[in-house]
């Protein structure tokens, strides 16, 4: 499959285009509800043949698969199957009309694609849609159904005319209109309670690098991610921040809202909770007053908001990044597990998707990404001049070890040995020698986090709490006068650091 990516332009509606779009997504959105039911109705008839229970009950080998794959050919689930039944629907109704054979089609991929992870349990029930939440039609080429055509897009008899960027400063709309189109799709936004319409080109080949984020350093970058914080580490620069540091104040608006919304809730609607607050089991009527209404538009807009700002701060810190050098290197972690302990700092936050986008922007600037084993490598327990290998707790923030080695900070020091980690191996004498160096690197990188957080609430995983033995603060680099004077700002507001706004526990 060839290389893909997405240019977007804002669709210009009047009082003409503008219904027809919105009666179109509402019949594709009746479609998907019909394929979900057709779905259901096909899976529970599967799991209750012999052929399936047998399946279940069989060891894994050929055989176990052998049997599940006749019983969905028997009761016809399959992708092929859900298109085929969505052409037959569109056929015998009013939708023939309004949505093409590739429209129908793409609808029924989509609904298999959730069905099938909810049979094998990687998901959970798929939920109906409201028709008034379909947001999202798309085509399978750009012959058919909604095409692409001389900078206008075309769908049955409607013309729609988008707004292009004038100014273009990097090039990037030239580059994607210059590109050639695999399928268009089309949706709906609604942003500050305004519906706005959005058409995107799926094209061909890989987006236009701007030329501020080329990076010509070389050598390996290390990167320690966590549910709160990112250590970085190259071998020029490094950095230890809080992570989406951007979006707290708007998470805390989030909060605000939502208890607002919850009391007013309660107070509207006292019978439908038990004496602890609890909702009460089985079907309930809900008033909600017009106050409530307007929060929960004004919720819906922060969720917007949360949502751009997580992929701005992304795609920023993606670049910032990049310009270190030309091989990441990091830990392959379990995000699943992180939501346990972490479920609302990952919510928001987004590790996960974060380091999806890095390594879609590494490999698309010729860049290498590699992750590598916790279990082999095991970087925060082991010091790299006397081979200790000793488990830390989490509480424990920095890396202090019996040697003459100086105390580091532990997000930092898993960055820095993650350099040097070589097919899940970390290679001791190459970090043995870039040691010396890097050490006055990562005491700059917390010199600066102290500036920072100076003042403010900060998160205990950063460590600076601890207490460190007198060898360390002697190790500071003083034969730079910005580092001095950072220093001596450090120490007159030592003192000043408020309480621990929460913590961000590191792997162990």
């Amino acid at each position: 499959m060839s290389d893909s990516f997405v240019y977007e332009f804002l669709i210009k509606t009047d009082l003409k285009n503008e219904p027809i779009l919105e009666k179109r997504l509402k019949i594709a959105g009746i479609l998907y509800n019909t394929l979900l039911k057709e779905g259901f109705r096909r899976i529970k008839l599967l799991k209750q043949s012999k052929k399936y229970q047998l399946a279940v009950k069989t060891s894994k080998g050929k055989e176990r698969q052998k049997l599940f794959i006749e019983s969905r050919k028997f009761y016809k689930f399959s992708d092929y199957e859900l298109q085929k039944f969505a052409i037959q629907t569109k056929n015998s109704c009013f939708i023939k009309d309004h949505l093409g054979s590739h429209i129908c089609q793409k609808l029924a991929t989509k609904a298999y694609l959730v069905l099938n992870r909810f049979l094998i349990n990687k998901g959970g029930k798929p939920r109906y849609k409201k028709l008034s939440q379909y947001s999202t039609v798309e085509g399978k080429s750009n012959k058919t159904a909604i095409r692409w055509k001389n900078k206008k897009a075309y769908w049955k008899k409607l013309e729609l005319d988008v707004i292009f960027d004038k100014k273009d400063k990097y090039g990037i709309q030239k580059h994607a209109l210059l590109s050639k189109v695999k399928y268009c799709r089309i949706y709906k936004k609604n942003i500050k309670n305004k519906v706005k319409w959005f058409l995107q080109l799926v094209l061909e080949g890989k987006p236009l690098i701007k030329e501020k984020n080329i990076s010509t350093k070389k050598g390996s970058i290390g990167i320690d991610i966590g549910p709160s914080t990112i250590a970085v580490v190259g071998e020029e620069n490094a950095f230890l921040e809080p992570f989406c540091k951007e979006l707290e104040p708007l998470h805390l608006k989030k909060k605000k809202l939502q208890r607002k919304i919850s009391r007013k809730l309660r107070l509207n609607n006292p019978e439908n909770f038990d004496k602890k607050n609890a909702v009460k089991k089985g079907a309930k009527n809900w008033l909600k007053s017009n106050k409530m209404k307007k929060d929960q538009q004004k919720i819906r807009e922060v969720f917007r908001k949360l949502k751009e700002s997580r992929k701005r701060s992304h795609n920023k810190l993606a670049n910032r990044i990049l310009k270190f050098g030309n091989h990441i290197k990091t830990e392959k972690l379990s995000f699943r597990a992180f939501q346990k302990m972490f479920g609302r700092s990952i919510g928001f936050r987004g590790p996960s998707s974060f380091l999806s986008k890095l390594k879609y922007k590494a490999e698309n600037a010729g860049i290498k990404f590699d992750e590598f084993s916790t279990y082999k490598t095991y970087l925060s327990q082991i010091c790299h001049n006397c081979l200790k290998r000793e488990k830390k707790p989490l509480s424990q923030r920095w890396h202090k070890c019996t040697c003459d080695i100086k105390p580091v900070q532990r997000d930092l020091y898993s960055a820095f040995l993650s350099r040097f980690v070589e097919n899940n191996t970390l290679n001791i004498d190459q970090a043995k020698k870039a040691w010396p160096g890097a050490h006055s690197l990562l005491e700059q990188a917390m010199l600066r986090l102290k500036q920072i957080v100076s003042g403010k609430n900060y998160f205990a995983s950063f460590g600076l709490n601890e207490k460190l033995n007198q060898r360390q603060s002697d190790s500071l680099v003083k034969d730079r006068s910005d580092l001095n004077k950072a220093k001596n700002v450090v120490r007159r507001n030592s003192e000043s650091f408020g309480r621990f706004k929460s913590t961000a526990v590191r792997t162990p």
